[in-house]
């Protein structure tokens, strides 16, 4: 038995036998006969965590019991999820004309580091705005960040205080800015973290 990205894959050598595996997230371990179709092998999905137990049977002479195989049992590790850290940055900069100057949020995100086994398939932004559900929780809008609309690579922007204000955000003066950033590997669920985020003098960030 053996793991292949996000399925478990098995091989064995006699003819005409049985397969029948069990999970320890299904039917609470029941073992259930597969259907080999006379193959020597088989794959099925797998998930990390997730105990599998297999074995062969094999059907004697009429007077003689069935002949079984060993067990074989195999837990695939779950990797380390990956927790994305946020920051969000006041900055206030000229224009490029420079005529006046204009009020930021600067965003950057971090990915995982190099060489590790963790793959990113998606990045979210999401700032939270200044509407509410009817139950009183918080209406968070997903930002395009960065602007081009690239979701594989780590969030980082300059975002114009003056579209905050705008829908879908809709956020008034002094009302503090909050964003979180969501990350979707190749395998396991999704991250979800809360950007740091703080004006020049360490306080929250204030629409202005």
């Amino acid at each position: 038995m053996r793991f292949d990205e996000n399925q478990m894959c098995m091989n064995w050598e006699d003819e005409n036998v049985d397969l029948w595996c069990s999970n320890t997230a299904v039917d609470n371990g029941a073992m259930k006969l597969i259907p080999t179709y006379g193959r020597k092998n088989h794959c099925m999905h797998a998930q990390c965590g997730v105990s599998y137990l297999c074995k062969l049977s094999k059907a004697n002479s009429c007077w003689l019991d069935d002949s079984w195989s060993a067990n074989t049992v195999l837990t695939h590790p779950c990797l380390k999820p990956f927790v994305p850290k946020c920051d969000m940055k006041y900055v206030c900069l000229n224009t490029p004309l420079g005529l006046n100057r204009r009020d930021y949020v600067h965003v950057t995100c971090s990915s995982p580091p190099i060489g590790s086994s963790v793959i990113i398939d998606e990045y979210k932004f999401e700032l939270m705005t200044g509407f509410k559900y009817a139950d009183n929780t918080n209406i968070w809008a997903e930002y395009s960040c960065p602007a081009d609309g690239s979701t594989r690579n780590p969030p980082a922007c300059m975002i114009p205080m003056e579209k905050l204000a705008r829908h879908p955000y809709g956020l008034k003066d002094n009302a503090v800015i909050k964003g979180r950033v969501t990350a979707a590997p190749s395998y396991g669920p999704p991250v979800t973290a809360a950007c740091q985020s703080s004006s020049v003098d360490g306080s929250p960030i204030l629409q202005n």
